[in-house]
């Protein structure tokens, strides 16, 4: 018996699967085709015959995850996925000939091996194989294998025998893949869509033992959500809660049974529920805080995805109605200040503050923190959007370690409306780059600048501002009909050297930096010997532009450090510590 025999308790290999057509393909009009036939003209270009893959450009950047690869052009295997995909919808002869070729090459690249430790798996790019990877991707199973089951379920019956035998044998091992790794709940579109692999694939090819796995995943992911407040672990993520709709989108097309259809409609309406609550139809901005996000201003997928879901053109393959009771949230104009606090994560045990986002939509802004958090890239923690539609503007609070956000640092928060109360402290072992892949060793990071930034972005980077000479005094900007104010009421840091403020634009953003610590000389710093390594940040927004300047944050310290700012209040460390105490450790009334 081989490990994956051993495991699961099933023969995969002795034994070919038998695909069962238990859910009915999707047929497209001639139009339709005819519309995905030209959307695969943009790809002819870069169709490369000899690799059956779609080449294109690449640079490598600074603080991508997984991939070392630094060439300059790739073959990436999901878009190969992808491209198989529509080549077979698009119903024309030559172009699902193609298809055959593309689906074959992105078979052969799978890790078939069941004793191998990225089993079931893809590497990103042709060119870098799953051992030359820093790590290997284990989502590639979840990603590639939800492309392999359109074709299975679309497109079996057209594909030659051999290369039928090809896709059910990889799908399985995807779905083996992911059964072995089995991922908790709080990790949400891979939770949902490594779910939709196991679940559907269990079907199509008759798999009990894979069924009975899928369906307890989907009920442990669905009370896990519930219990925490009705919301994703992900929270509100531009990104991510998209990908969970698509993905619970897909689940309701193809899944059967009727308990897996009444867990997966609640899931589906609670995810539009996140995105509905949070969504300000002055700007067409999705309010903070944000778990992950790729970018502080919506990017045009996420603009198309809630656009065609509004209007009711989305993906032929896919699609994804707004709840009818919460489509007036993306259609009836705002015309009174709201606020959404929503429980993303609780603590059982009453020792760590449940995770609380705080959202405050007025009809010229939009304010959002996070109770506590990291100020890692994806994290949005404290966010604000004011302008419109057409020439939204934001302000991201972001700490950053040699000009890259530091995952390591540790955010809290109280917020009441438009004024948000902050505080900020190093951790000694959180992550640098990346929360988990880059974790810090020993307590010990080495730097040549360390500084707080409050970033500018959008239509407003030329507005009138006055920049604070003092710690003690609010930096404010002026926007129209609107004012924002910031302050950092102090900063200890053990660790500085040019303490100050520098403004300077980059890339069509203004940024205020409070310089902690800047040379031409790598510092090396022992977190865990700083007697003091904490800020506290206050922020207000104010809809008159004559509004008076924030009133003063009071502070004080003994062992932690306290503010209060009228009825906010906050106490955090002032040392580094782990970042399981520091989660412990503050408090947030007065």
């Amino acid at each position: 018996m081989n490990s994956i025999e051993q495991l699961f308790g099933q023969i995969v290999s002795n034994n070919p699967p038998k695909y069962y057509p238990v859910i009915p393909c999707q047929n497209l009009t001639s139009a339709q085709k005819n519309e995905i036939f030209k959307s695969l003209a943009k790809y002819e270009s870069q169709y490369n015959v000899n690799e059956s893959m779609i080449k294109q450009s690449y640079t490598w950047t600074y603080g991508t995850y997984h991939t070392v690869y630094k060439g300059n052009t790739v073959h990436r295997t999901r878009n190969a996925a992808e491209y198989a995909v529509k080549l077979f919808d698009s119903g024309d002869n030559l172009m699902g000939k193609r298809g055959f070729d593309v689906l074959r090459k992105v078979l052969s690249l799978q890790d078939t091996n069941s004793s191998s430790r990225t089993y079931g798996i893809w590497s990103y790019f042709l060119e870098e194989s799953l051992h030359e990877m820093s790590p290997p991707d284990w989502n590639w199973a979840d990603f590639i294998g939800t492309q392999l089951l359109q074709i299975a379920i679309n497109h079996h019956e057209r594909l030659p025998i051999d290369l039928a035998k090809k896709l059910d044998m990889g799908i399985i091992h995807a779905a083996r893949s992911i059964q072995k790794r089995n991922v908790g709940p709080d990790y949400t579109n891979i939770a949902i869509m490594g779910t939709y692999v196991t679940l559907i694939t269990s079907e199509i090819y008759n798999l009990t033992d894979l069924h009975d796995y899928a369906m307890k995943r989907l009920r442990i992911f669905s009370n896990f959500t519930k219990a925490n407040g009705r919301a994703f672990a992900e929270y509100n993520s531009p990104t991510y809660t998209m990908v969970a709709i698509e993905e619970l989108g897909r689940l309701r097309m193809h899944v059967i049974g009727n308990e897996a259809k009444q867990l997966v409609n609640e899931l589906y309406h609670i995810g539009w529920e996140e995105i509905a609550e949070h969504y300000h139809l002055p700007t067409g901005q999705w309010s903070g805080p944000h778990s992950r996000s790729y970018g502080s201003l919506l990017s045009n997928d996420v603009i198309n995805f809630l656009g065609n879901s509004q209007n009711n053109t989305w993906d032929i393959r896919l699609p994804l109605p707004i709840p009818d009771d919460l489509m007036s949230y993306f259609t009836s104009n705002l015309n009174t200040p709201r606020t959404v606090i929503k429980t993303y994560a609780k603590d059982l045990s009453g020792s760590v503050a449940d995770l609380i986002g705080t959202t405050y939509l007025h009809p010229l802004f939009t304010l959002g923190s996070a109770r506590w958090s990291e100020m890692w890239n994806q994290r949005r923690s404290l966010i604000a959007y004011w302008g419109t539609k057409q020439k939204p503007s934001y302000l991201q609070l972001r700490f950053l370690h040699d000009n890259y956000d530091f995952s390591d640092f540790v955010f809290y928060s109280v917020q009441k409306e438009d004024r948000v109360l902050a505080g900020l402290v190093f951790a000694t072992d959180g992550g640098d780059t990346h929360l988990s892949l880059d974790r810090i060793k020993n307590a010990t990071i080495k730097a040549k600048d360390l500084r707080i930034r409050f970033e500018i972005g959008g239509n407003h980077v030329d507005s009138a501002w006055q920049i604070t000479q003092t710690l003690l005094e609010p930096t404010k900007f002026v926007f129209e009909n609107l004012s924002l104010q910031f302050s950092l009421p102090t900063v200890r840091f053990s660790c500085n050297n040019q303490s100050g403020w520098i403004v300077h634009r980059t890339n069509n953003r203004l940024n205020i930096d409070y310089v902690i610590y800047t040379s031409n000389v790598e510092l090396t710093i022992k977190l865990d010997t700083l007697t003091e390594t904490a800020a506290i940040v206050g922020l207000k927004f104010s809809s008159n532009t004559n509004n008076s300047s924030i009133q003063p944050i009071l502070i004080s310290q003994d062992s932690i450090l306290h503010a209060k700012w009228d009825d906010l209040c906050i106490t955090i460390p002032l040392k580094p510590n782990n970042v399981s105490i520091l989660r412990k450790l503050p408090k947030f009334v007065c």
